[in-house]
């Protein structure tokens, strides 16, 4: 067997974290309000979901993208999308993982979720039956899209390894796989930021690993 083609499982680390959730934004403040039961389920507050019959759930407060993200990608995107950008820079901020001494070929990016940019292709599918095609974003194609995170992630990032979409019902936190050799020679993709495993078919938020082998 081609040894580039290996994909034998071996010892990982989880070295980041980042966390975007209704009960915080980052670690600390997500571990605060773990440790000391601090609820964050409250009366649903977004705009557009007063008609909905559902009034409780967790929102994801005090979160500003625009702070975080550069604008190019914040019109291209839809929130879930955000969530999974901040989340990852969060986790390499917490790893402390020098990427910019990194092949791009070393890192990949895996993320899931439950479906795509619901928020964002509501949007535009209200303008194409509203007013008409015309008047659709070219991003939609983009931002509704499931596997969207993993791409803008990706491209964001620089990364040029392979990258995976799963959906919530597998695991998909992935630390380590072995890949073909890329242009630069490297083998062996060794950092997958991704989201955890979630059970909710929709999430609210987002959390990012950052593993190395």
């Amino acid at each position: 067997m081609n040894a580039a083609m290996d994909t034998r499982s071996r010892g990982a680390a989880i070295t980041g974290i980042g966390v975007i959730a209704p009960n915080g934004v980052g670690t600390d403040a997500f571990w605060k309000a773990t440790r000391e039961g601090i609820p964050c389920l409250d009366r649903i507050s977004r705009e557009g979901s007063g008609h909905f019959p559902v009034r409780i759930g967790g929102q994801v407060r005090g979160f500003d993208p625009a702070s975080m993200i550069e604008e190019r990608f914040l019109v291209q995107t839809d929130r879930f999308t955000h969530f999974a950008m901040a989340s990852a820079d969060l986790a390499l901020d917490d790893a402390r993982l020098p990427v910019d001494d990194m092949s791009p070929f070393a890192i990949g990016v895996v993320t899931a979720s439950g479906s795509g940019g619901g928020e964002f292709g509501q949007r535009e599918l209200q303008q194409l039956y509203g007013k008409g095609p015309r008047y659709v974003g070219p991003y939609q194609s983009i931002a509704w899209f499931y596997a969207a995170s993993t791409g803008q992630v990706s491209i964001r990032g620089g990364s040029r390894a392979p990258a995976e979409w799963w959906p919530t019902t597998r695991p998909a936190v992935w630390t380590r796989s072995r890949t073909p050799a890329g242009p630069s020679g490297a083998g062996r993709t060794r950092w997958w930021p991704a989201p955890p495993r979630h059970r909710w078919r929709r999430t609210p938020s987002s959390a990012c690993s950052a593993g190395t082998s």
